[in-house]
């Protein structure tokens, strides 16, 4: 670690807080002459967020009549009807990044953009072809 300071190495990454311990584990390994064990992590594990877009992918496809898309950039979602208990509903919404909530008491509203791009889905595509007349009609009475 001493010498990546005296060569101007970054050790600390904001997205990977574990790259560092990799590094040494590395270099522990090569000091002693043993390989790389196969099962060691060379990248970021990050399966908490990857769980949780799956789980909001899934909720949106199948549940699309519990999410308001609103046009002014803002998603109501009637969480109780797919999340009954308290802690489910803490739960699911712990899944969502923060910036994408923007109400969460006693009901769920997210950030539009936000939530389609963590959830991978590109709204532009996925609209029905009555909703797309819809928001064509809108536009044009204003």
């Amino acid at each position: 670690m001493a010498k990546w300071l005296d060569d101007n190495r970054l050790f600390y990454r904001p997205d990977d807080f574990l790259f560092a311990a990799r590094e040494i584990f590395k270099d522990y390994f090569s000091e002693c002459g043993m390989d790389v064990p196969p099962w060691f992590p060379e990248r970021i594990f990050n399966d908490f967020d990857n769980r949780g877009k799956l789980i909001w992918r899934e909720h949106f496809r199948t549940n699309r009549e519990y999410f308001d898309v609103r046009h002014d950039n803002s998603i109501f979602i009637r969480i109780d009807e797919f999340a009954q208990n308290p802690k489910d509903k803490r739960n699911i919404t712990n899944f969502l990044p923060p910036d994408c909530i923007q109400e969460d008491s006693s009901i769920l509203v997210v950030s539009k953009e936000i939530f389609f791009k963590f959830i991978g889905v590109n709204i532009k595509h996925d609209k029905s072809l009555f909703s797309k007349m819809r928001d064509y009609l809108i536009r044009k009475e204003m």
